[in-house]
């Protein structure tokens, strides 16, 4: 990824792929120069040619001695001579690693740079993503606007899920990722757990790829296509309320220093996301993600729950009727209005009674017309 007619084939590729109407770039395997030093890695002449000036700038003195390398040395030749001194093989190959790690991360640089200017690009920013196994943020990674990743059925519960999509994503950053995986095709225990991920992704401000034409781990790389009726409806919610998503991207810190608040310690959370749209009259959206989701059939008991809401600073005079609660679902198009408890033994706490909802996923509306608003939190 070093040379720079590979550079130019890519720039050419994606300022085709622009042309033809694609509005963001998706870059294979950033990492793979580092990555595939485990098996085999690059040994071309472009690559020899810098790596010996790398090594005598970062290896410790005691090596380039002892195997006396100056600017002429080759670390290819090295290897293959089956007589060389491998006292310091490893300390060499974790050498070359990062050399190659440190060459991806200024390919991609550089693509940006080139792809983003007038002279050689389009003359604009362009976003670009990268696939990176939900976790990966390192070196060129790094470089992209959102990571996509593949989501092993073992991450699919919710403090994994926040860590790797909220927690452990740099700043500016997004992750996105595919559908929770199995090594065979979900059975129906699992598309509600597709489902629930997916309610999941939005609420903490990313989402999850639809469930379509996806690769599985089984021994023949099968492919997953969902059934419209199983994911249609999760996904048109999304749509439907994008207003009450996309501007809503600052997760506001609750009072225990974490915006995932569990609710009566039972396996429901929620996410109070603040209003950064001026195109809504929504002061907060309290996303709500249920884990006991079992499917529309399913008979597990629910009952109603009370989430508190702290409106202090928000309230004139700490009185609540200025606020306007309401609940929406997937299976609803109607806000339900929802009708809020204002003797709250602390001033400024509203708490509010949300009926039981057979759905993974959900949205508490706190609508502040007429009021002077700043941003509320929420507890379990």
């Amino acid at each position: 990824a070093n040379h720079p007619q590979y550079l130019d084939i890519v720039l050419d590729a994606a300022k085709t792929l622009l042309s033809l109407g694609a509005t963001a770039i998706q870059h294979d395997g950033p990492g793979i120069n580092a990555e595939s030093v485990k098996w085999g890695a690059c040994y071309c002449s472009r690559c020899m040619s810098l790596f010996t000036p790398y090594v005598l700038s970062n290896v410790s003195h005691t090596i380039i001695h002892e195997l006396n390398i100056t600017k002429s040395w080759n670390y290819r030749e090295f290897l293959l001579n089956p007589k060389h001194n491998k006292t310091y093989d490893a300390d060499l190959r974790k050498a070359f690693v990062a050399f190659q790690g440190d060459s991806a991360t200024n390919y991609q640089r550089k693509l940006r740079e080139k792809l983003f200017s007038a002279k050689h690009g389009v003359g604009r920013p362009v976003t670009m993503s990268c696939n990176n196994g939900v976790r990966n943020w390192w070196g060129p990674y790094g470089v992209f606007d959102y990571g996509l990743g593949e989501l092993s059925e073992v991450d699919a519960t919710p403090e994994k899920l926040y860590s790797l999509l909220v927690e452990k994503v740099p700043a500016g950053k997004k992750q996105v990722t595919t559908m929770p995986k199995w090594d065979h095709e979900p059975t129906v225990g699992e598309k509600h757990v597709i489902q629930i991920v997916a309610g999941f992704a939005y609420s903490v401000g990313t989402n999850m790829l639809v469930p379509w034409d996806i690769y599985l781990p089984t021994p023949h790389a099968q492919r997953y296509y969902g059934n419209v009726s199983d994911y249609a409806p999760l996904f048109k919610f999304a749509r439907d309320n994008a207003v009450l998503l996309d501007g809503f991207d600052a997760v506001y810190q609750g009072l225990a220093n974490t915006s995932m608040i569990k609710v009566n310690q039972s396996d429901v959370y929620v996410f109070p996301r603040t209003n950064t749209n001026a195109t809504t009259q929504e002061l907060t959206v309290l996303h709500v993600s249920d884990w006991t989701y079992c499917g529309v059939n399913c008979t597990h008991k629910r009952a109603a729950r009370r989430i508190s809401v702290n409106m202090k600073g928000v309230l004139h005079q700490d009185k609540c009727n200025c606020i306007q609660f309401s609940l929406l679902h997937p299976a609803t198009t109607n806000r339900m209005p929802l009708t809020p408890n204002c003797n709250k033994p602390t001033a400024g706490w509203v708490e509010v009674v949300v009926p039981a909802f057979n759905q993974p996923w959900g949205m508490i509306l706190a609508n502040a017309t007429g009021c002077h608003a700043t941003a509320p939190a929420a507890e379990g």
